[in-house]
């Protein structure tokens, strides 16, 4: 009789928040298929050209709104889902409709303005580049606007956009709760939590003496999360998704075994706020010719 009751009180409950239902494959077959109409229509460009075309003067590159208030964790992932773009990467190919469509995370800083990583536009990499909203709505990018590819920061300007902008806050203190929004591995819309574990300076003798910063969290992303926010409960971007590092116990005969833990590096919001302020908005000059300076075939950190 009790179990009855429990059934029967379940079945007349109150509706909770609507939830969606992600089709991933759908979602992905759909994104290709715009990405591919851009490219046949000559409106998309590789990353060979926007990295060579980026522009030599000031572009003014807006902030978005600040977000108001602290949220809960579902009422930010409702809130902050039309936000977190698709960032879509057509792999070169001469034949119409061919190439295999990759797919990362990004995030809009004002309606046409976009960060992603600068991993995700490298020229090594010949690939037309769209970016795509929650609906799959997809949008040509035009220019790169800035890149600092020390810290793996690309902004570019995306034709015929309309987006909703994130503010970026800096220096969110160490053990702050944090939320990813990101699309591992074709798994579109995936929340994670965790908190700031730490910020590092980072330098690599093996790359000329490259030098960056770095936040590491704890929540979890895998590829196809790279660019995505690092957000505050406040809903704002207080850094960037960027790559993994394993840590293993040992080493025997050049394979590593014993896995004990991944660290998460990101992009911390100030180095992307240093980069929008720059000259005044614009390409800093050491930036400039950044891609051509570190040496080719130097290892690097596995990217998302």
């Amino acid at each position: 009789m009790f179990l009855l009751s429990l059934v029967l009180w379940l079945g007349t409950a109150a509706p909770g928040v609507a939830v969606e239902y992600i089709d991933d494959q759908g979602l992905a077959a759909s994104l290709a298929s715009s990405v591919r109409a851009l490219k046949e229509a000559g409106r998309l460009r590789t990353s060979r050209v926007l990295l060579r075309t980026i522009r030599s003067g000031k572009p003014i590159i807006p902030l978005g709104v600040p977000a108001t208030g602290p949220r809960s964790a579902p009422t930010l992932y409702q809130n902050v889902q039309e936000t977190v773009l698709v960032h879509c990467r057509l792999c070169h190919c001469s034949s119409p409709g061919a190439g295999q469509v990759c797919f990362s995370t990004a995030f809009a800083i004002a309606p046409d303005v976009v960060v992603v990583n600068h991993h995700a536009v490298d020229e090594d990499k010949e690939q037309f580049h769209a970016i795509a909203d929650h609906t799959g709505a997809a949008f040509p990018v035009r220019e790169i606007l800035a890149v600092d590819r020390d810290n793996d920061i690309a902004i570019v300007h995306v034709e015929g956009a309309n987006f909703r902008p994130l503010a970026l806050v800096p220096d969110e203190p160490v053990g702050s709760q944090i939320l990813v929004l990101s699309h591992p591995d074709e798994h579109f819309y995936v929340l994670t939590q965790g908190v700031i574990a730490r910020y590092c300076r980072c330098r690599c003798p093996k790359q000329g003496g490259r030098e960056w910063v770095g936040m590491s969290i704890t929540a979890d992303f895998a590829r196809g999360s790279s660019g995505a926010p690092i957000l505050n409960l406040d809903g704002k971007v207080v850094g960037m998704v960027a790559s993994t590092l394993s840590l293993y116990y040992e080493e025997e005969d050049g394979h590593q075994k014993n896995l004990q833990m991944v660290l998460k590096n990101c992009v911390p919001a100030r180095a992307i706020l240093d980069l929008i302020r720059a000259s005044h908005g614009g390409v800093r000059k050491r930036l400039e010719p950044a891609f051509d300076r570190v040496p080719r075939g130097a290892p690097t950190p596995p990217h998302p």
